[in-house]
């Protein structure tokens, strides 16, 4: 069961000092979870790898490249957190989902969680052993907010194993606790089920605005003011997310739609290229054709009539 958010205290304040890598990988966390009996917890913590219990309250955390880090909210979240010194917007987690923080992208965090949390952090070459770890490692963009009641569930079984002292002293029991984690976000990732929450809220944010906007002039600034961003930071964060710049994902969506309404609809070329945003038809039909290698005519005869 999840530890009783009312006998928790915070673990990190504002204030904290922020870990470097050194001290990731030599420091064994102490936590005070209920004040009254003084009962304290220690991380689990072996070669290339760490597990932990964040009990509620304030903190904050940075995590260098190099480290991945899984943050499993057993209650809701509120805080603000950055990726490759980006700030993002303030954001609410929900209880009972999970997000990942590959290796390649730093991060830190400050956040304000009602319940606990159990946060796995390790190097890549610390799955050595573990089944499907390409396809872990392999992952270059941050997942968000997924809810999952088996990760919640190994989160639980982590809490229980420290409470009892089982993972004190064996690294058998260690490595389980890792694989606990570490095999069920490789089957999520194989299964393709994180693939909607590969963005950060922020990013989310402006494609969704992108896409209800698609028939229309989009301004780069109204898309940073959606995502919560200044246009600076909102350009850098977008291109790291999707590896492309605002303006070319803009074009590549507008023939996306182009495509399909051609394939799928009687509209005309004008109308469709008024209804993908385009200036004009030769304009749309220029892109069409640099882009698919076909005349958007030449598409259209080549795919069913439509009825």
């Amino acid at each position: 069961m999840p530890l009783d958010s009312n006998k928790t205290s915070e673990v990190f304040s504002a204030n904290a000092k922020k870990p470097t890598s050194k001290a990731i990988e030599s420091t064994v966390d102490t936590y005070l979870l209920d004040p009254s009996t003084g009962q304290k917890e220690r991380c689990v913590e072996a070669s290339g790898y760490r597990i932990n219990h964040v009990p509620a309250g304030s903190y904050e955390k940075e995590v260098p490249k190099g480290w991945a880090l899984l943050d499993i909210n057993l209650a809701p979240t509120e805080g603000k957190f950055s990726l490759n010194g980006i700030e993002d917007a303030p954001e609410r987690s929900d209880a009972r989902s999970f997000s990942f923080i590959p290796a390649a992208q730093s991060h830190k965090f400050q956040f304000t969680r009602s319940g606990s949390s159990v946060q796995f952090m390790y190097q890549p070459n610390s799955l050595e052993n573990v089944p499907g770890k390409d396809a872990l490692n392999s992952i270059s963009s941050a997942i968000w907010n997924v809810p999952d009641t088996p990760m919640i569930s190994a989160a639980e079984i982590f809490i229980d194993y420290m409470r009892s002292g089982l993972c004190e002293s064996y690294a058998e029991k260690k490595a389980f606790l890792r694989d606990l984690f570490a095999i069920r976000l490789i089957q999520l990732i194989e299964n393709k089920e994180c693939d909607k929450s590969v963005y950060s809220p922020a990013i989310q944010r402006a494609l969704e605005f992108i896409e209800a906007n698609i028939d229309q002039p989009v301004l780069h600034k109204d898309i940073a003011r959606a995502a919560g961003q200044s246009e600076f930071h909102f350009a850098r964060s977008f291109r790291t997310a999707t590896g492309l710049s605002v303006k070319r994902y803009i074009m590549l969506r507008r023939l996306e739609v182009a495509q399909d309404l051609i394939m799928n609809t009687n509209e005309s070329l004008a109308e469709v290229a008024f209804s993908t945003g385009f200036s004009s038809q030769s304009h749309m039909c220029t892109l069409f054709k640099r882009f698919t290698g076909r005349t958007p005519r030449s598409y259209r005869q080549r795919t069913p009539a439509i009825a």
